[in-house]
């Protein structure tokens, strides 16, 4: 007779969905740019927002893993995102904005000490 505990109703391993969102746009922009080689459409000017899968990929983070590292790699990625957007339309040009990158490190430093700073005053 068979132990009920060691009984398992699906033998299939989880399916990653990050893997798979990553390989669906992968194939999506490969098969946009197969298209665009065989001329049956023009990929040209909307290539200009592919920022926006980045974008798209730091949302999808945020949503799927509400941890620490989750939301600040999260939030990395749409600020990465957001800077080559702005750089892509010209409304911001990625030379002008690097101090960002800067000025974003400096407030997540602050933020890792403040938080640190608090959980070891409710702690004690």
């Amino acid at each position: 007779m068979m132990n009920p505990e060691t009984v398992t109703t699906d033998a299939r391993p989880p399916i990653n969905r990050g893997q798979m969102f990553i390989g669906i746009v992968v194939l999506l922009v490969g098969a946009a740019f197969l298209l665009d080689q065989m001329r049956m459409i023009e990929i040209g000017h909307a290539w200009r927002y592919w920022p926006f899968l980045i974008i798209a990929m730091g949302v999808k983070r945020l949503l799927d893993e509400p941890v620490r590292g989750g939301l600040r790699r999260g939030w990395f990625m749409i600020l990465v995102g957001t800077l080559l957007a702005l750089d892509q339309f010209r409304i911001l040009s990625m030379n002008r904005s690097w101090p960002l990158f800067v000025v974003a490190f400096g407030v997540s430093l602050i933020r890792q000490a403040l938080g640190r700073a608090a959980r070891t005053r409710t702690s004690s």
